[in-house]
Order: structure tokens, then C-alpha cells, then sequence
């Protein structure tokens, strides 16, 4: 802002006369002009007062700005600096527990249905090797056997005919023999054995004209020693067990059991998946030069699922009859109703 210019116009030319001899209106004009010179001055101060306050405003403003940015990134940066440290902490915990939650997961990884059930059945194996065998009843002739540990089931007569096994009789002179129904028993062992499960034996001998007479009559119930012993002659079927993961195995159990010079035969497949009925090869050699001595008819029963075998003699003729007349026998049934155990 500039200040007032007070122009006076030059009236020399109108008032000569009155400029000259009047000093007082040259007075008057004088004292006019410093009069209007006094609101100049005060004008003067007062655009001053203000710029100073527009300056001293405009200054604090500016310095209270600058303070205030400064602070506001100060606190912004140390704030983006704590979170961000912060964030860090944290996605590195994250990771740590991904990580462990990973590496727990490959150390412990969930079970497939697959898994569970071999599992299952591994329990189940376990199960079975330690249950006790069983003897169930299936109708008024048979019953049913099952033998956990060596896994397998036959079907067995609840009494059979002895022909020395129901008592003896006198007959003035001896004691003869006479048979009948006994009960049908289970034995075991490392083998499985069937038997009567009593007979009677003649004892007190005396031999005349080469006949005998027996003195004596003795119950005799059988036991695992009495049938593995060497003048134990009534009839019985022994099972017996091995391993043989392949037929190479096979081959070996045959020879073991029935002889060097026998070799695998046939394996013919029967009703169980995977069952098979093994036929023992001779090497055609009469009895007296033979190394494999078959002259009886033998089962072997192999599992190629599991890798077991089982084998009993049947012998030369038939071993269990249901009554005196020998009209009935169980040989052919018991051993079509053999199956191994799932």
C-alpha cells in the first residue's frame, strides 16, 4: 500500500493579489496541509502494526506447521516401525507354527481307510492267534471245531464206533473186546489230533495152542502221551502245520514229511479263493527202493494267501465210522468241510 499524494492546484495566475500582502491565508494553507498530513502518519503505523501481525501470524503458522509435520512423522514413522516389527513378530510366529503344524502333520500323518483296515486286521490276527479254539454244536452228528491260532475250521462227529470201545466181555475163558459209541475228542499240541476219546485194553495174557486169553479188562482214556506212543493202534487223524510263502517252501515241506525222492505235484484249486489241494509226486519206485514210501492216502491243505499248509494222513482205509455195521463214515465229510479262516 503507497501513501496518500495531496495535490494543490497553482492559483497564482487568479489570486495574485491575495497571495502576496495575505500571510494569513498562506498561514491558513500552511497549518491546512500539516493537518492533513497527521492521518498519513497514523495510516502509516497501522499498515505496519498489521504486516508485522500477517508476518508474525504467517510465521506461526508456518513453524507450527513445520513442528507439526515433524512430530506427525516422527510418530508416523516410529508407529509404521512398531507395526511393521510387529507384523513381522507375528508372520514369523506364523510361519513357526505352520511349520510345526507341518512337521507334526508329516510325523503323524492321518490314517487312509486302506491303513485302518490293516490295522484292523492285523488286531484282529493278533486277536485270533491268542482265542482259544471253539467247539460249536451243528446238528445232532456233527460239530463244528475251530482252531484260532493255526487258523482253520473242520467239521468233526460228536461220537463215532470203537471197536474196542465200549467195554469188554468174559466170556469164561478171556476177556474179549466189544465196541461201540464213544464220544469224539479234540487233542492238542504243536499238532491237532482226533480220537476217541476212550477205549479198553486187554492185559493178563496167556497164550495156549497159539490162541490168547486175557485176564484183565482196563478202561483206557486217551491222552496226548498215550496217542503219541508206539502201541497206540485205534484210530485218529493228526494235523499238522508249517510255512511256506511260495512252492519252492512247499516242495521242501513235502519232502521233510513224506520222504527225499517226493517232489510237488498238482495244486488244484478248491472252493476258498486261493486254496489249493497239493498232490505229493513219487519218483515210481517200488516200496523197498523208493525214497518217497506213499502208500495211503495223505491230505495237504496250502494257503497261498497266508503261506500255510496243513496236512493229515487219512491212511489205508476208513478211520471213522457212525455204527457197528460200518455203513457210516465221516472221513470224506470232515475233510470236504476244511477251510481256512479268513
Amino acid at each position: 500500500m503507497s501513501d496518500e499524494k495531496i495535490t494543490y492546484e497553482d492559483k497564482s495566475s487568479e489570486n495574485q493579489e491575495k497571495t502576496t500582502p495575505n500571510n494569513t491565508n498562506q498561514q491558513s494553507i500552511s497549518n491546512n496541509s500539516d493537518v492533513t498530513k497527521k492521518p498519513k502518519s497514523t495510516t502509516t503505523i497501522l499498515l505496519v502494526i498489521i504486516a508485522i501481525l500477517v508476518t508474525f501470524l504467517i510465521t506461526s503458522i508456518a513453524v507450527g506447521g513445520g513442528i507439526y509435520l515433524w512430530l506427525n512423522y516422527d510418530s508416523a514413522g516410529q508407529s509404521t516401525e512398531i507395526t511393521s516389527k510387529k507384523d513381522h513378530d507375528k508372520q514369523t510366529t506364523d510361519k513357526t507354527e505352520q511349520k510345526d503344524d507341518n512337521s507334526s502333520d508329516k510325523k503323524t500323518p492321518d490314517k487312509t481307510d486302506n491303513d485302518k483296515n490293516k490295522d484292523d486286521n492285523k488286531d484282529n490276527q493278533s486277536d485270533n492267534t491268542n482265542k482259544q479254539p471253539t467247539l460249536t454244536s451243528i446238528d445232532n452228528t456233527w460239530n463244528l471245531y475251530t482252531n484260532y491260532k493255526h487258523g482253520f475250521s473242520i467239521k468233526i462227529p460228536k461220537k463215532v464206533y470203537e471197536y474196542s470201545g465200549s467195554s469188554c466181555n468174559w466170556d469164561g475163558e478171556s476177556y474179549r473186546p466189544v465196541g461201540g459209541i464213544v464220544p469224539f475228542k479234540v487233542f492238542e499240541d504243536e499238532h491237532v489230533l482226533f480220537a476217541g476219546e476212550y477205549y479198553y485194553k486187554l492185559g493178563g495174557e496167556t497164550i495156549q495152542d497159539y490162541v490168547s486169553y486175557f485176564s484183565e479188562c482196563n478202561r483206557v482214556d486217551t491222552n496226548l502221551a498215550i496217542i503219541n506212543s508206539d502201541d497206540y493202534w485205534q484210530s485218529h487223524w493228526e494235523l499238522v502245520f508249517a510255512d511256506a510263502a511260495d512252492d519252492a517252501q512247499l516242495e521242501t515241506f513235502i519232502k521233510n514229511r513224506y520222504g527225499a525222492g517226493c517232489d510237488l505235484g498238482d495244486k488244484t484249486a478248491t472252493g476258498q479263493s486261493g486254496v489249493f489241494d497239493v498232490v505229493v509226486k513219487g519218483d515210481n519206485l517200488p516200496l523197498d527202493q523208493t525214497a518217497c514210501p506213499i502208500n495211503y492216502v495223505t491230505t495237504i491243505k496250502y494257503n497261498s494267501n497266508t503261506g500255510k499248509v496243513i496236512s493229515w494222513h487219512m491212511g489205508q482205509a476208513i478211520n471213522f465210522y457212525g455204527d457197528e455195521n460200518y455203513t457210516e463214515f465221516y472221513d470224506s465229510d470232515m475233510a470236504d468241510s476244511f477251510k481256512f479262516l479268513d
